[in-house]
């Protein structure tokens, strides 16, 4: 369960997505 958790978790996870879609 990624997302559960605090919201530096979901800011880390929009980091990541944004970096798969910039790839």
């Amino acid at each position: 369960r990624a997302f559960d958790g605090p919201p530096r978790n979901i800011r880390l996870l929009l980091k990541v997505i944004a970096a798969c879609c910039q790839s």
